[in-house]
């Protein structure tokens, strides 16, 4: 199973759109089980995308079943504790799910759940598509010294890391 989320630090930058059509692809395209994680309590904007979806298949009288739709859940625990019961239910569900795909609301601390389950190692690639301003890269950076200082990434870039975090 690989865990995956396009994450940006910024709202409206399309984070929740590409996280939509990379999951579909896999889904539709190439047969792989998907579940979705969308964190971003504030909107579920993914999940709602999702309803609405249900309810226009619904009202053209078409059939939908769970073999065709991917899963959507949110989550709603996303202090510490929340967040290990995530990552322990991805251990548990591995062998039936091909690609989790998490979907994060536009913020980036130590605190937040993007940041915890990727210091416990519990994300496999995250992308971060940005454009170039202050604000992306100041995120981006920040999010990437989190990931290279609790090991992920590339050795060499360790070496140059001023502070190292006990992950």
């Amino acid at each position: 199973m690989k865990v995956i989320s396009f994450f940006s630090a910024k709202g409206g930058t399309g984070k929740t759109t590409f996280n939509m059509l990379f999951a579909s692809f896999l889904k539709y395209s190439l047969g792989k089980n998907v579940l979705v994680l969308d964190f971003d309590r504030s909107e579920y904007n993914f999940s709602y995308t999702r309803k609405r979806e249900i309810i226009l298949l619904d009202k053209e009288g078409r059939n939908h079943n769970s073999e065709e739709l991917y899963p959507v859940e949110e989550v709603e625990v996303l202090d510490e504790t929340g967040v290990r019961k995530i990552a322990n239910m991805l251990k548990g569900i591995s062998d039936e799910i091909d690609y989790v795909i998490m979907d994060f609301p536009g913020s980036i601390s130590e605190t937040d759940a993007v940041c915890i389950l990727a210091m416990r190692q519990a994300i496999d690639f995250i992308a971060i598509p940005v454009e170039l301003d202050g604000m992306n890269i100041a995120s981006s950076k920040a999010l990437a010294q989190i990931l290279l200082e609790c090991g992920q990434g590339d050795p060499a870039f360790l070496q140059s890391c001023p502070r190292k975090r006990k992950c």
